[in-house]
């Protein structure tokens, strides 16, 4: 378990799919599956998920409205931006364009 969620994971940079997570951790699938759900309760999908919601987040917090919110979502590999937004809502509980309003309106300020 611990060479599954080691901070290989962590500094992998973009994963999209469910195989660049075997990849990157040296093990099959199967095997992936379990681990997952034994010790995290979510499946590898929803982990990916969550860390393209948390990508996302950072995203627009750091770019401060020096990039639109679409170029955003799409360079964190975000094609389907309405279903995204209410997949980012669930866990931030505002859309993707709240959070950037306000990161953009505070940026403004100062």
């Amino acid at each position: 378990a611990s060479r599954i969620f080691s901070s290989s994971i962590l500094g992998a940079g973009p994963l999209s799919r469910r195989g660049d997570l075997a990849r990157v951790t040296g093990v099959n699938y199967r095997t992936l599956l379990r681990a997952f759900e034994r010790y995290l309760k979510i499946s590898p999908k929803r982990y990916l998920k969550l860390r393209q919601i948390n990508a996302v987040y950072h995203a627009i917090r750091r770019s401060g409205g020096r990039q639109a919110l679409g170029d955003i979502l799409a360079a964190n590999g975000v094609s389907e931006f309405g279903r995204f937004a209410g997949e980012y809502k669930v866990v931030f509980n505002e859309l993707p364009s709240a959070t950037y309003q306000r990161r953009t309106s505070t940026v403004a300020i100062v």
